[in-house]
């Protein structure tokens, strides 16, 4: 937490022409006390160097600056639950399941959180994710999983009712802070549950930090109005810190491909968003044409002769191993060529195109169009 708060400040003072506050630390850091103390101090001197936010500030920037005020000025109930904490957390208590933490790991996650979107990994996405919330006329919208508040800021400031469902207490706590600071609190409901119809949804990095991400994704749908939008984003890596694949996260695949339509996009900056719509699927008809998603990719197999590896950071879709004809085939899957036209190229009978695609298909690596 300490590296990230330092980067951030580093990244502040940079952006506003002052000079970097001193990074001595007076006495051990033994426990999560003292943490929050220098880490206290430290926000404090850059508070004494960098000059006050407006209301007109950049989203990354403002919650950057939102972050050193609430570690300036701690709440008791916050130093309370941190204090109370005699040792470090061990790295093997710290699940996946994000809500389920204690105080000082929220905290950290809130700092990584900000520092992600301002200096890390995730400052090349909020363009593309936030270009793609906002591409629609302005209406009630949910943050589910809103962490340290980035889109519902985004959001609110475009006009949008917002509703934000964070469960961790500490990044709750924070994203109140930052509201307030931002001046817009008259936007959005901090909410335990989806509480209404809504025109958009984003659940950005969370179905893989929940118990149970079927019931969650089920709500989630059932509060969509007609034409709505859902943005989803998610990973699941055996890591230990996100959920793996299991039954259920393959459910929510398959209940997300029942109920909406996935458009097909492919976002280069960020390969795992997914957009779904709220839209009466279309049925497959005998002349439909078959057309690989963009997101499915083609890698050749140096271990097995002639075999190709058909693969997608989406999800729900589930890897395939072609040979080299079936991967011609699958090439050439481009949405205008029908099974006909593909059968009399590939010299196949229609029905075996149409089986192969319906394979593909099931697989969720193509689509008919």
């Amino acid at each position: 937490m300490l590296e990230q708060l330092i980067g951030i400040v580093r990244r502040l003072c940079a952006e506003s022409g002052v000079m970097t506050p001193a990074t001595v630390i007076g006495g051990p850091i033994a426990r999560p006390a003292h943490a929050l103390r220098w880490a206290g101090e430290h926000a404090r001197a850059a508070l004494a160097t960098l000059p006050r936010a407006g209301l007109d500030e950049p989203v990354a920037r403002q919650g950057a600056l939102a972050l050193i005020n609430f570690l300036a000025h701690p709440s008791p109930a916050l130093v309370r639950a941190i204090n109370a904490q005699p040792a470090w957390p061990h790295p093997s208590t710290r699940a996946w399941n994000e809500p389920a933490t204690d105080a000082y790991t929220g905290l950290c996650c809130t700092v990584q959180d900000i520092w992600e979107h301002l200096v890390g990994p995730e400052a090349a996405q909020d363009a593309t994710i936030a270009a793609r919330a906002l591409d629609a006329s302005v209406g009630c919208a949910l943050d589910f999983g809103a962490g340290a508040g980035h889109y519902t800021v985004v959001l609110a400031q475009h006009g949008w009712k917002v509703d934000a469902l964070e469960a961790d207490a500490v990044k709750r706590a924070f994203l109140v802070s930052r509201l307030q600071a931002a001046g817009l609190t008259c936007h959005v409901r901090l909410v335990e549950e989806p509480s209404r119809v809504y025109d958009l949804m984003l659940a950005i990095n969370v179905l893989d930090h929940v118990r149970d991400p079927l019931t969650v994704l089920r709500g989630l749908i059932a509060s969509l109005s007609d034409r709505a939008r859902l943005l989803v984003l998610a990973s699941f890596p055996e890591d230990g810190w996100h959920r793996g694949i299991d039954d259920s996260v393959l459910e929510c695949g398959e209940l997300l491909l029942r109920t909406l339509q996935l458009r097909d996009e492919h976002y280069p900056e960020v390969p795992s968003l997914q957009e779904w719509i709220r839209a009466v699927p279309t049925p497959r008809l005998q002349s439909a044409r078959p057309r690989m998603r963009r997101q499915t990719h083609m890698r050749v197999m140096p271990s097995v002769a002639r075999t190709v590896l058909l693969s997608s950071p989406l999800f729900f879709a589930r890897a395939c191993v072609l040979s080299e004809d079936g991967a011609r085939l699958a090439a050439d899957m481009d949405g205008v060529l029908d099974v006909d036209t593909l059968g009399r190229r590939h010299g196949l009978p229609v029905e075996d195109v149409r089986a192969f695609a319906d394979i593909l298909s099931d697989q969720h690596l193509a689509f008919w169009a």
